[in-house]
Parts: C-alpha cells; sequence; structure tokens
C-alpha cells in the first residue's frame, strides 16, 4: 500500500489528496491483505499541504516497516518456543534455535531504534 502512495505522488507532486479507489484496485488482488482493515484506512478523510507528503509517506512506510518486524518476531518467538518444546533436539535444532535468537536479537534493537 506504501508502495502504491508513493508512486502516485512521485507522478503528481501537487496532489493533495489520495484516489482511494486507485489503492483498493491495487490491493485487492493481493495474497495476504485484509481488505477490511484497509478499507477502514482508506475512508478516513486525509487532508495535507503538498509539502508534508514526504513526511506523511515516510511516517507510512516506517509504520508498515516496523509493524512487519512485529510480525516477524512474533514469528521468530513462536519458532523458538517449538524448538524448546521438542524434546529430540540434535545439532540442527540448536543451529535453527542459535540463529533464530540472534535474528530476535537484531530485530528487538531495530525495533527499539523505532
Amino acid at each position: 500500500m506504501a508502495n502504491i502512495i508513493f508512486n502516485q505522488y512521485k507522478d503528481n507532486n501537487q496532489l493533495t489528496g489520495i484516489d482511494t479507489n486507485l489503492i483498493l484496485e491495487k490491493v485487492k488482488n493481493k495474497e495476504n491483505i485484509d481488505m477490511a482493515i484497509v478499507e477502514e484506512i482508506l475512508s478516513k478523510e486525509i487532508l495535507f499541504m503538498p509539502e508534508d507528503k514526504y513526511v506523511l509517506i515516510k511516517d507510512l512506510i516506517d509504520t508498515i516497516e516496523f509493524s512487519k518486524l512485529k510480525l516477524e518476531r512474533k514469528q521468530i518467538t513462536e519458532e523458538i518456543q517449538r524448538i524448546e518444546a521438542n524434546k529430540y533436539k540434535d545439532e540442527a535444532y540448536e543451529s535453527q534455535f542459535k540463529s533464530l535468537c540472534l535474528r530476535l536479537t537484531e530485530i528487538d534493537k531495530q525495533l527499539e531504534a523505532y
């Protein structure tokens, strides 16, 4: 969604509104997108000055990146718990466990930076 909005403003730098129908058309056929949430976001009126558009786009991208990090963190945490619950741990499990813990630490640092 952020890319669609960014490209829309890149093509017309004097734009002061968002064409929600264009966004809906482009995201409705994508996988893993909850259209109810998209429609709720797009139903809100967003008015701003043209000079503020880069700040808005950056904020949107930052929000999406933050959400993706939180989702990845949740998935890694679940995978770590699954590995810990396994009674038959071998070297492959140990290696995967260490790798996941390192990635979790990296994600935590990135989340703290927001």
